[in-house]
């Protein structure tokens, strides 16, 4: 079955969409403006889809990442910010995900688990393990991808030696 399109989510969408059309990154798009847009609360539903609605539409439309300030509205992030600040967020959240995730498995008493279910627990939590170093080994190479650079060359951790050069 297919979702039917909500007629005033659409309207306040395209509303919303004109409105920003000049905005540009770093301008912040207010909570009052979403409701004024919306004419509802923001703690409503629909204007919770609306805000999703037109962040995919930013991102996919014109590129540009719109990031939450709590309490304010939500931001069109500078081309660092998402190239660096988004990315580095949403990583850092993942492993939070994760280490959750083993958290909820391992708290589970063995007693309360049949023999099937702690194969899978252990399978899982071994998974999941995996995906944590995973992740904080793409954190590190980010890192040092990320470090400053002089004149554009790769500036080598300390201690270390760049193309022979001690």
């Amino acid at each position: 079955m297919r979702f039917q399109k909500d007629e005033v989510v659409a309207e306040a969408l395209e509303r919303l969409w004109e409105e920003t059309a000049g905005m540009v990154r770093g301008d912040l798009i207010s909570w009052e403006r979403i409701e004024e847009a919306m004419q509802l609360p923001r703690d409503h539903s629909k204007v919770k889809n609306l805000v999703g609605k037109l962040k995919r539409r930013f991102e996919r439309q014109r590129g540009i990442t719109l990031w939450a300030e709590p309490t304010v509205g939500y931001r069109l992030c500078t081309t660092q910010e998402q190239l660096i600040v988004c990315s580095e967020k949403r990583s850092r959240r993942a492993g939070r995900q994760i280490r959750m995730g083993v958290g909820h498995m391992t708290a589970i008493n063995d007693k309360e688990l049949t023999r099937h279910q702690k194969i899978i627990r252990t399978a899982r939590v071994d998974s999941q393990k995996r995906a944590l170093r995973e992740v904080r080994a793409a954190r590190k190479r980010d890192a040092l991808i990320l470090r400053p650079t002089n004149n554009g060359r790769f500036i080598p951790p300390p201690g270390k030696a760049s193309d022979g050069v001690k």
